[in-house]
């Protein structure tokens, strides 16, 4: 414990010099997705949080779903496997098959232009996306049954050989990533929390190793360095959710999803 708590304290210089580099929460960028060993670029897509947001005329073509549009309500319908998103530019809301569903990421434009979550789509759809590379996407469609309504979705998380069922923050884990809050990753790996509130940081030690994620920043650091995050730890309902995969990774851990809500932590390497 002592060698923890005087890591701690080596860590403010740190954060001042991560805090000054972060990079901001949308960039644009040309991504490549692989469907079916056909190459689809996506012109006009929007990284923002981890998620990739795609012309929706564009994730139409990535899904195999069909397109339609409606100017009057601002809706753009994206169909596809029996079911039916509905996604209205500027608002937070979407409709599956007629059912009432708030999601993070918000469409903007309209019709085959407006912009909309990939990952979210994907994954109502039944597809899966799997990252290989910053803008390189490989696409499963039909890897698991579809979402056929906005019933609520029982998360399960397997560690150590016990199953966790920590609370779902968004309607999917958008984009092969999963935020979990703070006090369910501790849950999981077995660590000590603690919040600093000066630093506005959620602070774990798991075995030797120490994390500190920031609400609101693109890095956390990890046994004294700074660590770059794929997704931005965010605070909702007085939670700070952070980044499963990104903390599987900087502890040496595999993390691998078995089904559409069922994940696997492994052991360190």
């Amino acid at each position: 414990m002592k060698r923890r708590s005087l890591g701690i304290t080596r860590y403010g210089a740190l954060v001042a010099a991560t805090l000054l580099g972060l990079v901001g929460p949308a960039s644009a960028a040309q991504f490549v997705f692989l469907v079916d060993g056909a190459r689809i670029s996506a012109p006009g897509v929007a990284r923002t949080d981890g998620e990739v947001m795609v012309p929706a005329a564009s994730a139409a073509r990535i899904l195999g779903g069909v397109l339609s549009s409606d100017a009057t309500l601002g809706q753009t319908i994206l169909q596809a496997n029996n079911t039916e998103i509905s996604f209205f530019s500027g608002k937070n809301r979407v409709l599956i098959n007629g059912e009432e569903l708030r999601i993070r990421h918000t469409p903007s434009g309209s019709g085959g232009s407006m912009i909309i979550p990939i990952g979210f789509a994907a994954e109502t759809l039944g597809s899966k996306l799997v990252r290989e590379g910053a803008t390189r996407i490989r696409v499963e469609n039909g890897a698991f049954p579809p979402r056929t309504s906005a019933a609520e979705v029982q998360l399960r998380i397997t560690a150590s050989g016990v199953f966790h069922t920590p609370a779902v923050w968004r309607a999917f884990p958008t984009f092969d990533r999963l935020d979990v809050s703070a006090q369910d990753l501790a849950k999981m790996l077995g660590a000590e929390l603690k919040w600093d509130p000066e630093l506005g940081a959620a602070i774990l030690s798991v075995d030797t190793h120490t994390l500190l994620f920031f609400c609101g920043k693109g890095h956390a650091i990890a046994d004294g360095r700074p660590v770059s995050l794929d997704r931005v730890p965010v605070m909702s309902r007085s939670q700070l959710l952070i980044p499963l995969a990104d903390a599987c990774r900087m502890l040496g851990r595999s993390l691998t999803q078995k089904s559409m809500w069922t994940f696997a932590i492994g052991i360190p390497e």
